[in-house]
């Protein structure tokens, strides 16, 4: 009897723990195997579109990193630094340069007069001598600047009426050998009944001693009273992604369009493709999870894309707060026909996580992902990240390489599913109660029958 007891209890025992065993690679739907060079004790890689798309977990903690020997070895995510927040800005004044042509030579050769300070306090051409002159560029001191540039908003002295144009946005640091940074369409006009105001300019993080502004001798540009620099900071700003979702079908109101998310991605960014030309309306742009959770706006504002005459004007992008994206959008469009008969294509943008993980074990290393019910791990990653970071981490963190997807544990594993290990848990500790109760209540009956 007593050998039965103790082999009930030994195989509750065995059941607890498998129910409490970590997972391993065939509990996750999807893998891929991370390429690294074998010299490194830490390794980062950027998380591919496919990892979001297989994630059940807001929070983007349905995913673990193994060595070869099938065990969990520490990894981290971190999202891109220095994207959010107010950046820094400085106002700078322009110093015109006029031509007799109102256009810039190649070879044109600029007299400058600087203080003692070194700071710009005048810039002609050669043919200041010359009666009607035109105003052709405007130049911008940025030698003092510490950091680069990355946009550039203009002022206008005195707001046009209607204006729409193009800017070019050249760097020197001689002010003789100019470079491209962008080419732009700026403009300030009403278009049915709305105000539309476009007068930044965007670039890759650039730094130079001066910036100049060009445009076409026949355009009448109104006059720039200063511009204001947003500094890109010091640390670089990681690439957007993009994905495309075409309208899943119509919502309830004419004028509403409903698209799905295949992902979990911390969706920042939205922009529409517009198919016809000379459209504008206003958007409002909601989201929820599910079709038994409340719509929750995420953007508004106005959206168009207008050909006036030569030049092209589109809408910049509409902004949003950082944050796991929910799967349902909804997006509502004023006046309700404004986009004609062809839906929009709605495209959200994110910034993917960087993944860090140790080497620890042997490889080859495997990322596998995608697995409901399955809760995130806590290693101690934030903490020895801050560490690095006061050190070169170039020679601390290495690249590694995602190799392409394959299956795991398939797509079973996506859907949350009966907690087998959990059932398992409490079925063996119901029985073993059970059990002691029962050896409890025999071993008392023994004691009283020997009395």
């Amino acid at each position: 009897m007593k050998r039965i007891s103790f082999g009930v209890i030994a195989c509750c025992v065995a059941f607890i723990a498998a129910a409490d065993e970590p997972p391993k690679p065939a509990d996750f739907a999807y893998s891929m195997t991370l390429a690294t060079d074998g010299t490194g004790a830490l390794y980062e890689l950027t998380l591919p579109v496919e990892v979001y798309r297989r994630l059940t977990r807001h929070d983007v903690g349905d995913l673990r990193v193994f060595n070869a020997g099938g065990e969990v070895i520490p990894h981290g995510l971190r999202r891109p630094k220095a994207v959010e927040g107010v950046p820094e800005r400085v106002s700078l004044t322009p110093f015109p340069v006029y031509t007799s042509s109102g256009e810039i030579d190649s070879g044109m050769i600029l007299s400058v007069r600087k203080d003692r300070s070194g700071q710009i306090i005048h810039i002609d051409t050669r043919d200041s001598g010359k009666t009607d002159r035109k105003l052709a560029a405007l130049v911008f001191d940025t030698e003092k600047l510490k950091q680069a540039v990355r946009a550039l908003d203009l002022e206008w002295a005195l707001a046009p009426r209607e204006f729409v144009g193009q800017m070019t946005l050249e760097a020197s640091d001689d002010l003789t050998h100019w470079r491209t940074l962008a080419r732009a369409s700026v403009a300030h006009l009403t278009y049915e009944g709305q105000q539309l105001e476009r007068r930044r300019i965007e670039f890759s993080p650039h730094k130079a001693k001066y910036l100049r502004l060009t445009w076409p001798a026949r355009q009448e540009t109104p006059e720039v009273k200063r511009a204001m620099l947003e500094l890109a900071g010091d640390a670089p700003v990681p690439a957007r992604h993009w994905t495309a979702l075409s309208a899943a079908g119509p919502g309830e109101k004419q004028g509403e369009y409903l698209f799905t998310l295949p992902g979990r991605m911390s969706v920042d960014r939205a922009r529409l493709a517009l198919a016809q030309t000379n459209s504008l309306v206003r958007v409002e742009l909601l989201a929820r999870e599910n079709s038994s959770a409340k719509w929750v706006r995420y953007a508004q504002g106005p959206v168009y894309r207008l050909a006036i005459g030569q030049e092209s004007l589109e809408s910049p992008e509409l902004r949003m707060t950082a944050a796991p994206a929910p799967r349902q959008w909804l997006l509502r469009v004023t006046p309700p026909d404004g986009l004609g008969a062809n839906p929009p294509v709605l495209e959200l943008g994110w910034l993917p996580h960087d993944l860090i993980f140790a080497a620890q074990g042997a490889g080859p290393y495997q990322l596998a992902y995608g697995a409901a019910g399955v809760d995130p791990v806590n290693f101690p990653m934030p903490a020895l990240l801050a560490e690095i970071e006061k050190q070169d981490k170039s020679t601390l963190i290495h690249k590694a390489e995602p190799g392409p997807e394959t299956v795991s544990g398939g797509e079973g594993r996506l859907a949350r599913q009966s907690d087998w290990k959990k059932i398992a848990l409490w079925a063996a500790l119901v029985a073993a109660v059970g059990l002691l109760a029962w050896m409890a209540r025999r071993l008392m009956t023994q004691m009283r029958s020997s009395q």
